[in-house]
Order: structure tokens, then C-alpha cells, then sequence
């Protein structure tokens, strides 16, 4: 699959520590907030008596987007330290030839 392109002129290191600072900053913890309210709206809304074939539809969406949502920092970290240690270890590679 290879390594992503950098965003910017940003090293992948760079992009974690900014992704890092955004998981940590009260910006973020906001919106997860939020989040986590709509998760838990769409899950009494899916409790409620007879709600159509839609309404399950709509609530299953609802849900995957808040929990994608949420885990989005985790994620692109994992991302920019794997895309680390790749260009890490071609540098290395490049020095020795």
C-alpha cells in the first residue's frame, strides 16, 4: 500500500505531534462531547417503541458516525506513527547504500 503523502511540509512526526495536541486540546474534548450525546440520543431513539425499518437505518448511521468520529484521533496517530517509522527506516536504508 505504501506511505501516505505528507500534508504540508510537515514530517509525519510533525503530523502527530499536531494530531496529538488536537486529541488533548478542549476543542476536541467538546466535540467528542457532543458526540457522545448524539450516541447516546440515537440509543434511546433506537429503545422507543415501534420505530420504522428507516428510523434503524438512520440510528445505525448515527451511530457509526459518532463512534468514527470519536476515535479519529487514535486512529490518524496510529496512522502518522507507522508513516514514521517507515520514513524512518528508508532514510536508513538510503544511508547505508
Amino acid at each position: 500500500m505504501g506511505a501516505k503523502p505528507k500534508v504540508g511540509k510537515l514530517t509525519y512526526e510533525e503530523q502527530y505531534q499536531e494530531v496529538h495536541k488536537l486529541a488533548q486540546s478542549a476543542g476536541w474534548a467538546i466535540l467528542k462531547q457532543m458526540m457522545q450525546d448524539e450516541y447516546e440520543i440515537a440509543c434511546k431513539k433506537q429503545n422507543r417503541p415501534g420505530p420504522r425499518p428507516d428510523d434503524y437505518e438512520y440510528m445505525r448511521g448515527v451511530l457509526h458516525s459518532a463512534d468514527q468520529l470519536m476515535s479519529m484521533p487514535d486512529r490518524v496517530l496510529k496512522l502518522f506513527e507507522n508513516n514514521a517509522l517507515i520514513e524512518s527506516a528508508s532514510n536508513k536504508d538510503d544511508k547505508v547504500l
